[in-house]
């Protein structure tokens, strides 16, 4: 079923308040003409890559032009200015094309680099002083298979029944 739902955020509103307690479920697509404010958090429920038929993995938005998961921590560097990160078990199945980012925590590092990139869910980083404390970041595209059914694009056609007609006709109006 390949249905879309447009809304109001004022409708939305209204059709949602009448859910007390409710959980409702939709297939297709929902947009919203407005904004969308929420109480909680905007994210993504995927099936879990390691068991899909029993649980689910949940992640937060993050705005871009590409769907992108980012992690994050600290690790304390071994007496050689070393450190290996370990990424959750199922980081490489649903995420491609890292990009990394080392920040040194408390003293300068200008040696900090990435000594081998990510493989089985790890990667090892270098060139710190000893003992030193590693902030690190991998951003990843989201690369899991409902993205890849999906094939999001960053610029597309409206679908014709949409062409001549605008999303937010009030930030076209002319003055």
């Amino acid at each position: 079923m390949n249905s879309r739902l447009f809304l109001t955020a004022a409708c939305l509103v209204v059709m949602l308040a009448g859910c007390s307690g409710a959980q409702t479920d939709a297939a297709g697509d929902l947009v919203v003409a407005g904004s969308l404010h929420v109480a909680g958090t905007k994210n993504f429920r995927i099936d879990h890559p390691l068991d899909p038929q029993n649980r689910m993995l949940l992640h937060f938005a993050s705005e871009g032009p590409e769907p992108f998961n980012v992690y994050a921590g600290r690790v304390r560097l071994d007496d050689s200015g070393s450190a290996a990160v370990v990424l959750p078990e199922w980081f490489e199945l649903i995420n491609a094309d890292y990009r990394y980012q080392l920040t040194a925590v408390g003293k300068p590092g200008p040696g900090l680099y990435i000594a081998s990139e990510i493989e089985n869910n790890q990667f090892q980083i270098a060139g710190g002083a000893p003992g030193g404390e590693v902030s690190w970041e991998v951003r990843a595209r989201r690369d899991d298979l409902t993205m890849r059914r999906l094939d999001p694009q960053v610029e597309m056609d409206k679908p014709a029944h949409q062409r001549g007609s605008f999303i937010d006709p009030v930030a076209w109006a002319s003055d």
